[in-house]
């Protein structure tokens, strides 16, 4: 869990934190199963995409039927772009929508379902060609790409909350924020279902984006604040992060009066907003200190005394959260304790992490490990009385 897994594995974990992202949204999401939840057949999560000396595992073998599918065309009958500024230029001079992907072109198989069965069919053409400009951010495994196109995909990644391929946005070029979600794709899917369900979301992507220049164009701003809160309240799980800061700053400023009731959960939202940054900064900070001491004992030591140097007044902070509370104790502490083999601290740190929350993936894992070592210990103690 250490070192270089340190922050791939802590980062992963914080998907569902924030406010945006509900478990209870997630389970029903198509694309990004919640940590709770069964992996999806329709997409690989894109953690694997970082980590391909590991095998795919469930979503592999759930998907085993079709990881041999037909390969894209040579040339595939629409353009794609693969940088998102052009094509929004593109989009607003000709008065249509981006289709932007993301995909893992070389070793995902539902985004080879897309790109060699769903894209080329005449279907999907016929009915996407005038309402799109098209853009493909690949991540492929087995084909070269240049360091700025990585470092670009990987930008673009982060800033549309990527985490499964493929993911398929329609997103409104005015704005750059997406305004649909159509990703995922089944082995059992035909470019005719895909283009239904396409055809449903894109016109309900056209509906939101005429309720919201409608609600902002409002010149009453009580009745303006009205407008974006029923649109607050039917943007869909898979976009909300997208909207539901924005839209609670636009009607809390409409309508300070806070009829919604919206201002107490926007600052807690803010302020766990700000624990989640601070914590992958501090991840990031761990990384380079641990990568500073790789292969010196020594080194590595004094690397874990200063870590959980730093860790203790976060721990003392009575505001943090407390998942993110667990996320410091599983992430940061306890692997330093456990390369220390401090037995009552690791079992302590166990409890504590199941307190906070048995059922989030830290807490199922901590409680697991709790249950055998305490039965260590006992079978351990009762071995000595015989």
């Amino acid at each position: 869990m250490k070192h270089n897994s340190l922050i791939t594995l802590a980062l992963a974990s914080i998907v569902c934190v924030l406010g945006a992202c509900s478990e209870q949204e997630e389970n029903v999401k198509n694309n990004v199963p919640a940590e709770n939840a069964a992996p999806s057949e329709n997409t690989v999560p894109a953690a694997e995409a970082a980590a391909p000396e590991q095998a795919m595992d469930t979503v592999q073998d759930a998907l085993e039927s079709v990881s041999k599918i037909e390969a894209a065309p040579d040339v595939m009958p629409l353009d794609w772009h693969d940088r998102i500024e052009p094509a929004i230029e593109e989009a607003k001079a000709n008065g249509k929508l981006l289709l932007l992907e993301f995909t893992g072109s070389d070793w995902c198989p539902p985004c080879r379902i897309l790109r060699g069965r769903i894209f080329p069919a005449q279907e999907f053409v016929d009915f996407a060609k005038e309402k799109f400009v098209f853009v493909e951010l690949d991540f492929p495994r087995n084909k070269a790409v240049t360091d700025e196109t990585r470092e670009y995909n990987e930008r673009q990644e982060k800033a549309f909350f990527v985490q499964a391929f493929p993911t398929v946005y329609i997103v409104d070029p005015a704005t750059g924020v997406p305004v649909g979600d159509v990703s995922g794709v089944s082995a059992k899917d035909t470019p005719a279902t895909y283009v239904a369900r396409f055809a449903e979301e894109y016109a309900a992507a056209c509906d939101r984006i005429t309720a919201l220049a409608l609600a902002r164009g409002t010149q009453d701003p009580v009745k303006r604040a009205v407008l974006l809160h029923e649109i607050y309240q039917a943007v869909p799980a898979t976009l909300q992060r997208f909207y539901r800061s924005q839209l609670e700053e636009e009607i809390i400023a409409a309508d300070p009066s806070d009829p919604f009731n919206l201002v107490a959960a926007h600052n807690q939202r803010l302020a766990l907003e700000k624990q989640v940054n601070d914590f992958k900064a501090f991840m990031e900070g761990v990384a380079k200190i641990y990568a500073a001491g790789r292969g010196d004992p020594q080194k590595v030591a004094a690397a874990d005394k200063q870590v959980l140097e730093a860790l203790e007044p976060i721990l003392a902070n009575p505001e943090l959260e407390p998942r993110m509370r667990q996320l410091y104790l599983y992430h940061v502490k306890l692997p330093i304790i456990c390369t220390q083999r401090n037995m009552p601290a690791i079992l302590d740190t166990y409890r504590e992490i199941v307190a906070i929350d048995p059922n989030s993936k830290e807490g199922r894992d901590a409680g697991m490990l709790l249950k055998f070592n305490e039965q260590a210990q006992q079978e351990k103690a009762a071995a000595g009385q015989q």
